[in-house]
């Protein structure tokens, strides 16, 4: 099965926003294995020559949404409460994988582009997201 025929058969009401997202992504750049969409988010994730590690990238997104007030105006009610605790729960000591996640659901809530998307791919086909 291909990339897209996984993430097709893991489509639900939940998660279809974040599936489309990121087959669009795969379809755009022509990606056909998860080794080349790796390759796509460490070229995401490269500054000044160096790929940025895992802690590196998290910290990068965190900066991104830090002083990110305009967020408020694109979400409902309810999805402010999601995005509140979201980002609120970024400042404690849930795991690294937690935080990745939330900044995924928080990214794709205020409709930026998609960074970790060897993490998306493997969230969506592991149920998580």
């Amino acid at each position: 099965m291909n990339l897209i025929e996984n993430l097709k058969s893991k489509i639900s009401n939940e998660n279809k926003k974040i599936v489309f997202e990121l087959s669009n992504y795969i379809l755009d750049n022509k990606i056909t294995t998860l080794e080349e969409l790796t390759k796509k988010e460490n070229e995401l994730f490269t500054y000044n020559g160096k790929v940025l590690n895992t802690e590196e990238r998290i910290n990068y997104c965190l900066d991104i949404i830090k002083y990110s007030s305009d967020d408020y105006n694109l979400l409902t009610f309810e999805e402010i409460q999601i995005y509140k605790r979201l980002k609120n729960e970024l400042q404690t000591s849930i795991s690294i994988e937690q935080k990745i996640l939330n900044l995924i659901l928080i990214f794709s809530m205020t409709n930026r582009d998609i960074l970790f998307l060897t993490e998306t791919y493997n969230f969506i086909l592991s149920n998580k997201i």
